[in-house]
This record gives C-alpha cells, structure tokens and sequence, in this order.
C-alpha cells in the first residue's frame, strides 16, 4: 500500500497524544484512589461496572481518528488491469549461425516452433507481427489481429547469412510506430528480440537499442543455444556461441528482459513470462473511501457503546 498525501500522517501526532493522556488519567485516577481512601471506602468510589465498556469505547474514538487519518493521506494500491489493445513485435534472427543444433532439433527451428505457440496464446485483440534479420532486415508481417497470417509468416522463415540485429530492431521500431501513428499513446508495444550470436553487419545494436528506448519501446531478449554451438560454412566446422551479453545490454537499454534459453521447454516458460508482462498494465487502486468509512464506522460504534453502557454518547 501506498500514501499518495502523505503529509496528512503529521495528525497522527495528537492523536497519539490523546491515547497517552487517557492512559496517563486513568493511571493517575485509580492510584488516587487507592492512595486516599479507605479499603472500605474503595468499592464505592470505584464504578460498580466493568470500565471495559468506558476503555472500549476510547479505543473505537482512538480506531477512528486513526482510519480518518490514513484516509485523508489517500493510501492506494496497486492492481493489475488486463490491456485492451498491445502490439507484439517478433524480431527472429535467421542468420546461418541458427542452424546449429545445439538446440533441438536446431535454434531456428526451435525458434519457429515456440514463436508459433506464442502467437496462439496472445490474446485476439493484440496485434502481432514479425520481423526477420540476416545481413538485412525485412518485415514478414504488419502489427495484425490475423494472428494465423503471421503464423503462416514464421513458417515461411528462411536461413540467411550476416546477422545484423540493429536493422532488425529499428525495422521492428519503425513497424510498430508506422502502426500507432498519432493514435492512442497508451497503447502498448514491445517488441521480443530471438537472436544467438554477436551482430556482423548493419546498424550498431546499442544505437538501434537506444531509439526504442527513446520510443519508449521495452525490447526483451532472447540469447539462443549455448556456448558449443557449431555450423558447417563451405565445408569447415565454425564455432557459434550463443551471445548472452549482448542481449543483455540490449534489455537493460531498454528496460526489457533477457533471458537464455537452451530447449523448446525452456523457450516455452520464456514467452509465458513475456506474455504475462505484456498482458497487463498497473493502476493505483485508491483506498481512501475505505479508510473513511471505516473511521467513521467506527466513531458510530463507540458512540453506541457509551450510550448502551454509560448513559452518554462519548
């Protein structure tokens, strides 16, 4: 929970102080009592009633001045709201080095096989598009509703060579602001980047990082196989480890999140995450009718308790 005013807390401090004075005054009563008159004379000075009633109905006082008090601070919390609209961009890299099977049956198939049920999971009224990157990028699908043409647009996709991960970002970028155009701000965009070596060619990653950033546009990453990954290329064995770091970098620029992922399983957990992110935004729920209520509740109960066992209402 959180305090939206929380500078109305300060008339908490009288508040305290009256409990400590009623506290004091009872203590100081009851030892007057004791200290002046006779044993006798003692069950006649004190109330026949129990003062439960008296301590009670303080209490209540005390319990409302405290709830008023935190309801004139506006506490709040947060609650996770489903969004009626996002746009989901894949970026999957389809350089030669995808080949490696290090991933089974290898990362691009792995690729295409848990982007596929990613896109049947997203929710229908998301738009989803693809975007794949070699030595250049190009778009494969616009942001649609038609979750199945993009579907049919993974299956389609095809090894190339270089791996040039900037022009894949900024495609996706300028695909996802193409796309919004001058309409709702609030809509969201992210976009799922699927790569797994250190970029070759093209537009410098951390500068195509910090457009989407500057977009406001969270990039997560995926760093595909591992550090044994091996490809055949004109007949010779070449080594190609997946990048971690690389991707990393990536996310942190713009506040996305990286993983790794080594198995169809593991890919799987991985847009489950991603589309839970993506699913829901987060509201300030406010509490501050509650916290009045409740004070004001409980001002009325200690009300009656005086009236039903004092013959008063305070």
């Amino acid at each position: 929970m959180t305090l939206r005013d929380p500078q109305w807390l300060w008339l908490l401090v009288p508040v305290v102080g009256l409990a400590a004075a009623y506290l004091a005054l009872t203590w100081r009563r009851r030892r007057d009592i004791e200290a002046f008159a006779e044993p006798e004379m003692f069950a006649r000075l004190t109330p026949q009633r129990s003062p439960a009633g008296r301590h009670l109905a303080a209490g209540a006082v005390a319990l409302s001045l405290v709830a008023l008090t935190i309801g004139l601070a506006r506490p709040a919390h947060t609650v996770k709201i489903p969004r009626q609209q996002a746009i989901v961009m894949l970026a999957i890299d389809t350089s030669a080095s995808m080949a490696a099977n290090d991933v089974s049956p290898d990362r691009l198939e792995a690729a295409v096989q848990t982007a596929k049920e990613f896109v049947k999971q997203v929710p229908a009224r998301f738009q989803v598009g693809l975007v794949a990157f070699s030595d250049n990028a190009q778009v494969l699908a616009t942001p649609t509703t038609d979750h199945r043409a993009v579907i049919d647009a993974i299956d389609g996709l095809t090894l190339g060579r270089g791996t040039a991960t900037g022009n894949g970002l900024e495609a996706a970028l300028q695909t996802i602001e193409a796309s919004l155009g001058a309409s709702d701000s609030k809509e969201a965009a992210t976009i799922v980047l699927l790569s797994d070596g250190v970029p070759t060619v093209g537009v410098p990653v951390d500068t195509a990082a910090q457009e989407a950033a500057k977009a406001g546009v969270p990039v997560s990453t995926i760093a595909f196989g591992t550090s044994s990954g091996l490809v055949q290329v004109g007949g010779q064995i070449v080594s190609v480890p997946a990048d971690p770091a690389t991707m990393k970098e990536i996310a942190d620029i713009t506040g996305g999140r990286t993983f790794q992922a080594a198995s169809i399983g593991e890919l799987r957990a991985v847009y489950q995450d991603l589309q839970g992110r993506i699913g829901y935004t987060t509201q300030q729920h406010g509490l501050d009718v509650e916290f009045l209520a409740a004070g004001m509740a409980a001002l009325v109960a200690a009300a009656g308790v005086s009236l039903a066992l004092r013959g008063r209402v305070l």
